[in-house]
């Protein structure tokens, strides 16, 4: 969600509208986040973008963990549930695998 910059700043502040944490996110931003939390190693990240003038697309920072509360409480988006169920589909994925003997070598 965006968060809105004051004209005579450069800090943001968190947006207090809800309807900013439930809008649609640009697919090419939200692929650009999920590339962000793959780079350091994790699922699940907060990403910070900045958007310039021209339109270009930075990321400033991945972060994990995060803080996500604000999404959840404002937006009424259920963060934590969304983690929880993405963890137990990943459970469920893995205990269908046929056990991996600890002594052979990993994959490629």
């Amino acid at each position: 969600y965006p968060n809105p910059v004051a004209a005579d700043d450069f800090r943001s502040e968190a947006t207090v509208d809800p309807a900013a944490v439930t809008a649609a996110v640009d697919p090419a931003w939200a692929a650009l986040a999920v590339e962000a939390a793959h780079a350091i190693g994790v699922d699940f990240a907060g990403v910070d973008l900045l958007v310039h003038a021209s339109g270009r697309v930075y990321v400033l920072e991945a972060n994990f963990p995060c803080y996500f509360p604000h999404a959840q409480q404002l937006g009424g988006l259920d963060v934590a549930g969304a983690m929880v169920e993405a963890l137990l589909a990943r459970a469920a994925a893995a205990a269908e695998q046929p056990a991996r003997d600890p002594r052979a070598p990993s994959p490629p």
